[in-house]
Order: structure tokens, then C-alpha cells, then sequence
């Protein structure tokens, strides 16, 4: 038996009875595998103390894709969302929630220039009863944000995405497992395999990936999207080319 870690879940997050008997069922488990898949180092000594694990029996492998990279420019967004022609996209695709920053998100939408519109596109249609999802309901009124719900099968996630101009990734800093993303975002390998820019939260491990390889731009604060948008958007080309290298490299 081989474990493939793809989510980290540690001893001192687990709150709920359900959390705290998979994690005893799954560092039980784990020990006996012949060895352990995860993304990177910095994931794996996470995994090795909390599951005290032999590090003899753990193997590097980042999130990837063995699809060539994706070069076609459409209108998906355009033509499904009724927006402009002259208008930017700016893309998120995940799941619409607070882990994922979006109302702040949305709230820095509202400061940018005319040129550019946020489109939120999730998984799943957002519950009325769910108090941060209807404070992100009445923002996208204004035709500066627009959502989409409509579940596409994966094989069309290309033709949305490649519509877009910029795409962003945020996350809070809840524990290691969103901490050390850089490796672990099967997010971040669609994208850089469409050669879109990014503009990210600064967590080392993003850094290290993006502003080390100059094909997007980190932010410590979301205010600084819009500057960081800009930046972007003057040296496109450059910014884009360098998404499709990092693809290639690393993914």
C-alpha cells in the first residue's frame, strides 16, 4: 500500500469528533504504507512528525499535468457573462468561501479602474442561508463582479479559464496545509499551463514559485491587487511567456 498525501490535516487542527478519528485512523494507517507521496519537503516534515513517519520512506511529487501547454485565446466568459469585449478579466476558480479570501477579494474589485472586471466562478451554487456568501451576492450586482455557477466538466475548464487575462490565489493562513501550497495547487498548475499571469497572497512557498519565476506578482495585502494588476497588464507578454516556462519546468 502507497499513501498520497494531497491534504494535510494535523493532530492540533483536528476539532470535530469525525476529524479526530480519521486522523487516528490515518497516522495508524500511514505507518504500516511502504512509502508516502507528497508534494514537497516542507509538506513531508509536517507529515513525518505528526504521523511519525520513517523519512527514508517519503517521495517528492508535486501536483502536476502531463497535458501540453494550452496557448488558444477565447471569449467563454465573454459570451456566457455578457461582458464587454474592452474589459479585463480578472478570474478566481474554487470554491467561493472565507478560506479563500473571496469577500475581501470582491471588495478590492470595487477600487479598480473600468478596464478590468472580477468574475468568481465556483463549484457549487452558493446557499442563501450562507451570511458571507450574500454579502459577496450583493457586491456582484454592480457589474464590476460577476459569479458563475454552472458545473463544467473538467475538459472545459480550458476554454473559461483561457478567456481570462489574470487570475488570482489567496489564501488565509489557517495552518500549514494552505501555508505550504506552492507544490500543492492543482490551481496553480492550470493556470501556469494556460500562460495567465497571477496575483497571489506572499506566502514563501507561492513566492517561491511566482516572483522567483517572474510570472505573476505576490501581495501581502489585497489592496495591493490593483498596483499589482497593473504591473502586470504592462508587461503582459512577458509575465505570460514566464507562466508557460514555469509550467514546462516545474508542472
Amino acid at each position: 500500500v502507497i499513501y498520497d498525501n494531497m491534504e494535510l490535516l494535523l493532530q492540533n487542527e483536528c476539532r470535530t469528533d469525525i476529524e479526530k478519528i480519521t486522523k487516528k485512523l490515518e497516522r495508524e494507517c500511514n505507518s504500516r504504507c511502504v512509502f508516502t507521496i507528497i508534494q514537497d519537503k516542507n509538506r513531508a516534515e509536517y507529515l513525518i512528525k505528526d504521523n511519525n513517519l520513517d523519512p527514508q520512506k517519503i517521495r517528492l511529487l508535486s501536483v502536476s499535468s502531463d497535458q501540453e501547454i494550452y496557448r488558444k485565446r477565447g471569449d467563454y466568459l465573454q459570451k456566457k457573462l455578457n461582458i464587454l469585449k474592452d474589459k479585463n478579466i480578472i478570474l478566481y476558480v474554487g470554491n467561493i468561501s472565507s478560506p479563500s479570501m473571496i469577500l475581501e477579494i470582491a471588495e478590492s474589485a470595487l477600487k479598480w479602474s473600468d478596464d478590468f472586471v472580477l468574475v468568481l466562478h465556483g463549484w457549487n451554487k452558493m446557499s442563501p442561508r450562507d451570511r458571507y456568501a450574500g454579502k459577496i451576492k450583493e457586491l456582484a450586482d454592480n457589474k464590476r463582479i460577476y459569479l458563475s455557477h454552472d458545473f463544467l466538466d473538467f475538459r472545459e475548464l480550458p476554454e473559461l479559464i483561457s478567456s481570462a487575462k489574470i487570475w488570482l490565489l489567496f489564501y488565509r493562513n489557517l495552518s500549514p496545509n494552505y501555508y505550504e501550497v506552492g507544490s500543492a495547487a492543482n490551481k496553480l498548475v492550470q493556470y501556469l499551463r494556460m500562460g495567465l499571469p497571477v496575483v497571489s497572497i506572499d506566502f514563501p512557498s507561492l513566492k517561491e514559485k511566482i516572483e522567483k519565476n517572474n510570472c505573476g506578482i505576490c501581495v501581502g495585502s489585497l489592496d495591493l491587487i490593483k498596483d499589482a494588476i497593473i504591473k502586470i497588464m504592462a508587461d503582459y507578454n512577458y509575465y505570460s511567456d514566464n507562466a508557460y516556462k514555469l509550467y514546462q519546468n516545474d508542472y
